[in-house]
């Protein structure tokens, strides 16, 4: 259990590495670029979670010096400011 009282399973013990500050901000930087870019190619009236981007023949170059984990965070935080839309992975119904 974590310091939240949170359980995890598969060996996860709760730490998390964290991204550093300027680090997150590039990255935020590059994934709502990516998302404006992507929205105006497709057509799009929202724009599209970055992460979702990754490793799809959609993903725009500014991407590419990032890790899925640092997108995902980036991605996370225009969420919650309601710059793009949520994830395709949060729409699918569980299995």
């Amino acid at each position: 259990m974590n310091r939240r009282g949170e359980n995890f399973e598969d060996g996860q013990d709760g730490s998390f590495d964290q991204v550093d500050s300027l680090r997150l901000m590039e990255a935020v930087d590059a994934a709502l670029t990516a998302s404006i870019e992507i929205a105006e190619y497709t057509g799009q009236d929202t724009r599209p979670y970055p992460a979702d981007l990754m490793g799809t023949s959609l993903q725009p170059a500014c991407l590419a010096p990032f890790t899925l984990y640092e997108i995902e965070q980036a991605s996370q935080f225009l969420r919650r400011m309601d710059e793009v839309g949520p994830s395709c992975r949060a729409k699918r119904p569980a299995a």
